[in-house]
């Protein structure tokens, strides 16, 4: 599995968990910390 892999399920892992436990500070958090490493990704950093 690689690197990137594993960090997108974590993030996803992590994400579901603030959803179970009704976190929404928690989710809102994750989410953004989701879409800025899909926005390096995409920009190639």
């Amino acid at each position: 599995m690689t690197l990137d892999t594993q960090m997108t399920l974590d993030l996803l892992q992590e994400l579901l968990m603030a959803l179970r436990a009704n976190d929404a500070d928690g989710y809102k958090s994750w989410l953004a910390l989701g879409i800025e490493e899909i926005g390096r990704e995409v920009a190639g950093w």
